[in-house]
């Protein structure tokens, strides 16, 4: 199971599919609702949904890159 981090606006037909799609897969996600829509143009995000897909600490991440074949350092 993954979990996600998704940026979300109301009335978003998208965003509503971007949830079910993560539910129907057992996945387990995190919804923000953007409210302040300047503000987060000015980080660089345009649209939404965003997803993010969340990995954890170092120890998490170094596992991920082994399970991709990478050798440990």
């Amino acid at each position: 199971m993954s979990k996600y981090l998704i940026f979300t606006q109301p009335n978003c037909i998208f965003c509503d599919k971007v949830k079910a799609f993560l539910t129907k897969h057992g996945d387990e996600y995190e919804e923000i609702e953007v409210k302040d829509v300047e503000d987060f143009k000015a980080r660089g995000y345009t649209t939404v949904p965003q997803v993010f897909h969340y990995v954890g600490g170092y120890e998490d991440l170094k596992e991920l890159f082994i399970d991709e074949g990478e050798e440990d350092e």
